[in-house]
């Protein structure tokens, strides 16, 4: 989409390249051995965890990610791959707003919910918008092992 054209005119390609290195598909930049998966249980904040159906980052991955990560749920989108926000713009509106609701709602009683994707039952509520003092970890598709 245009709109995501758009938003890479402004990468800079040889900082992204020096960490990335030249392909999606492959690290090969200075982050290519950086791997803190064998960390991911020691979050302790709500974390929501998205994918597309379609998405380079597995979803099988992302419910691993999940099963490592205590206070996470995960929200696998059906229509999309790499850009969730764009392919399926108002499910991830939702689900993004109902994660914040929930979690600043309950507090420390946040539990996650089982779903796993926005087409599952899953309780919602309604509340007013969440404040800034929750610390919340948010894990996108942008995420590369």
């Amino acid at each position: 989409p245009d709109c995501f054209l758009e938003a890479l005119d402004g990468v800079n390609k040889q900082i992204y390249d020096g960490m990335q290195g030249p392909s999606e598909f492959q690290m090969a930049g200075t982050l290519s051995d950086f791997n803190v998966t064998g960390r991911l249980h020691e979050i302790d904040v709500p974390v929501l965890l998205t994918a597309g159906k379609y998405d380079t980052m597995r979803p099988s991955i992302v419910k691993t990610m999940q099963q490592q990560i205590a206070l996470s749920e995960r929200i696998v989108f059906p229509h999309s791959g790499h850009v969730s926000m764009i392919d399926d713009t108002g499910m991830m509106n939702d689900a993004i707003a109902d994660f914040l609701q929930r979690v600043e709602y309950l507090g420390k009683n946040f539990m996650p919910t089982q779903s796993a994707g926005p087409s599952e039952e899953k309780n919602h509520m309604v509340l007013n918008k969440p404040s800034p003092h929750w610390i919340l970890l948010l894990f996108t598709s942008c995420l590369a092992f």
